[in-house]
């Protein structure tokens, strides 16, 4: 009978275990496709943006009153952007918009970074995605650390010169937002 007990216990304690292996698998697919989502949208406000600003920016870039009005309200309204940047061909700022929208005063050098030397080899219109690492300003990492994930545009101004749109996507917020989700749900 004492066999029969410690069979019976292992056999739920495996049934468990592989139910609650089932239910982290689906809660991580789940948080990839969340992501996956997330980021499409951007990508495609991301190109929104591009193209308005193509159309509508000086010779170098300098936005139009209406244009930074256009990013200032984008960055109100979506949380999980820190920052979004023009970069020339040098890899010099053009502008730099902070987390909420306030426009920063003091530009950075951005051309010793990997995104920015994976984006400029690309063809106009087209986007790359960063691998996820931790937000540098002015050389150093930021405090507290942001895991960022950035989106970068390649687009030509009206005049044709070449510009690069760059997203610092804050992807612990894109996590917490779903994890928040599951919490929200698992409570029902």
């Amino acid at each position: 009978i004492v066999g029969v007990v410690i069979t019976s216990i292992q056999l739920l304690q495996n049934y468990i275990i592989n139910d609650l292996k089932n239910e982290q698998a689906f809660e991580i697919k789940t948080a990839g496709r969340n992501i996956n989502n997330t980021l499409t949208i951007i990508e495609k406000e991301m190109r929104l943006m591009g193209n308005e600003i193509s159309k509508t920016s000086g010779n170098e870039g300098d936005l139009a009153p209406k244009t930074r009005e256009y990013i200032v309200s984008f960055m109100k309204n979506q949380p999980f952007i820190d920052q979004i940047r023009m970069l020339n061909t040098a890899g010099s700022e053009v502008f730099r918009f902070n987390y909420g929208g306030s426009l920063a005063s003091v530009l950075q050098q951005k051309n010793n970074r990997y995104y920015f030397n994976e984006a400029k080899n690309l063809d106009s219109g087209s986007v790359y995605v960063s691998r996820i690492d931790l937000n540098e300003d002015f050389g150093k990492i930021t405090l507290p650390y942001k895991p960022v994930v950035r989106m970068v545009y390649v687009l030509n101004l009206k005049n044709g010169k070449r510009k690069f749109l760059v997203f610092n996507i804050l992807i612990e917020d894109i996590l917490n937002s779903f994890e928040n989700m599951t919490r929200a749900k698992d409570r029902k």
